[in-house]
């Protein structure tokens, strides 16, 4: 098995690199900058010089590769930078994040993607929303929750185009759930699902799969493919504002 990091020379790109040459059978790869720091990196990983922002290069060392996952770590991910340079940080959020999933989509493996999201993205958060769920509206403030945004939309939008998965909405954490908000939880998911976060990881990955490659509702696919798109145009106005202000 094949593995490939991209932000490999990261503080999370290389602990990630520790623990999956810790496992046995997985070859572990990484892209790197030319100009990306040293003191992270490792002699048992595989290396390859590129930059998300170039397609090509994307492209070539993922096919030469042929990993059977990808662990896209690479982004602008701080913050106060981003409000000083937004543009660079949308063009290596958003665009970096692109060039991945088409370089991927072009291979004819079956290759699994992990994109890792952030709390920015839900950036404006009333008290009577807390806790936070997975079914809060987002509202980034800053430039660097804007582009995560807009890259979690672009995956949505392909994976749908591929006819992967479906759009779910899933439970909320159930530890997290105040007892007056019990009855319609258990409504809707069952009694069962309230024990959720008790079951093994593995056997809630089945539970998942099941719901996936179970009957599709066409009408709501449909509907889901729609309001994907309305939201990636939603995002492109933002990004066209940016472009306006700075």
């Amino acid at each position: 098995m094949k593995a490939l990091i991209t932000g490999t020379t990261g503080f999370v790109g290389s602990h990630l690199a520790d623990y999956l040459i810790d496992q046995q059978g997985i070859e572990v790869h990484g892209i790197r900058r030319p100009r990306s720091r040293n003191e992270f990196v490792r002699y048992d990983v595989h290396y390859h010089e590129g930059d998300i922002l170039d397609y090509s290069s994307v492209a070539n060392i993922i096919a030469k590769v042929g990993p059977s996952c990808i662990f896209h770590l690479a982004a602008q991910s701080f913050v106060p930078l981003s409000w000083t340079a937004p543009r660079p940080t949308l063009e290596a959020n958003i665009i970096g994040t692109l060039n991945i999933l088409e370089a991927a989509r072009e291979t004819p493996l079956k290759t699994s993607i992990l994109i890792a999201g952030s709390s920015e993205e839900y950036g404006m958060v009333y008290p009577a929303e807390c806790p936070i769920t997975e079914g809060l509206p987002l509202r980034p403030l800053s430039p660097y929750g804007v582009s995560k945004v807009a890259a979690d939309i672009e995956v949505r939008r392909i994976a749908l185009s591929m006819e992967q998965i479906e759009e779910l909405q899933p439970p909320p954490n159930p530890a997290k759930i105040t007892d007056s908000r019990y009855a319609s939880y258990a409504a809707e998911y069952g009694e069962d699902s309230w024990e959720l976060d008790a079951l093994e990881p593995r056997y809630i990955v089945n539970l998942i799969e099941e719901h996936i490659f179970g009957e599709r509702d066409i009408d709501k696919w449909d509907e889901a493919v729609e309001e994907q798109e309305a939201e990636r145009e939603q995002i492109q106005e933002i990004i066209d504002r940016w472009d306006e202000m700075f």
